[in-house]
């Protein structure tokens, strides 16, 4: 696949580049991005924005790793599929919530100064979301 990057020019130099196609491979092959940019009079801010944007992605890949983990925990101890009501599945999402907004309260009034407990409920949050579009779509719930 021709790899095609969308660059952005403020005063006719390069400032930022993105992937328009497949993110992940376009993030493997970031050196190639590089030496592409590198044309530009202004390459190092450009280097810069793809440098961050690969951050970016890579962030993106831990955090969804994180929730597809948790979901795989979910999926253990609940079974699959679970037959939850559409009641049920809000009743579990809002407890996940809940916890979420206690540890943020923790965070924030100072109680604690790790965020660690906060970002964890963040996931369970995700991993349910998942978890209700995951079974909405076995009962022909959700619409493409």
């Amino acid at each position: 696949m021709m790899e095609r990057l969308t660059v952005r020019a403020e005063n006719g130099k390069a400032c930022y580049a993105h992937p328009t196609d497949d993110p992940i491979g376009w993030a493997k092959n970031r050196t190639g991005v590089l030496e592409k940019l590198a044309q530009y009079e202004d390459a190092e801010l450009a280097r810069q924005s793809v440098t961050d944007s690969y951050d970016r992605i890579e962030n993106k890949q831990m955090i969804y790793a994180n929730i597809r983990r948790e979901r795989d925990i979910q999926d253990a101890k609940w079974g699959f599929p679970q037959r939850n009501s559409l009641s049920e599945w809000g009743n579990i999402l809002g407890e996940e919530y809940g916890e979420y907004c206690k540890a943020l309260n923790e965070l924030v009034f100072g109680r604690t100064k790790d965020p660690g407990e906060m970002t964890d409920e963040l996931i369970h949050v995700a991993a349910v979301a998942v978890g209700i579009l995951e079974h909405l779509l076995i009962d022909g719930g959700i619409r493409e």
